[in-house]
């Protein structure tokens, strides 16, 4: 019933490719595609470190998101968000 009842929007073809195993270089350019300038993530890294630092992390970061796509496991955590409250008025 449910897959009646939603329409399906990704070709099978395309589920492919986004299910492959993502090469080196597309990684790479994926990090670089990273804001520099952004906020930082909730490991306190934004994309300056990575870009400043690639050549020390880039096997790891690598090896990570192509675990990821091989055992479609996350690592505990490294999906996590963080909340910054920022008070509006004096004395919050």
């Amino acid at each position: 019933m449910l897959d009646r009842s939603i329409p399906c929007l990704v070709l099978k073809e395309d589920n492919r490719s986004l299910l492959r195993l993502p090469l080196c270089e597309e990684i790479k350019d994926s990090v670089f595609d990273l804001n520099g300038e952004g906020a930082l993530g909730p490991d306190g890294f934004g994309g300056h470190f990575y870009h400043t630092f690639w050549d020390i992390i880039e096997a790891d970061v690598i090896q990570l998101v192509q675990k990821f796509f091989v055992t479609r496991v996350l690592p505990p955590n490294i999906n996590s968000n963080m909340i910054v409250l920022i008070p509006k008025v004096t004395g919050a």
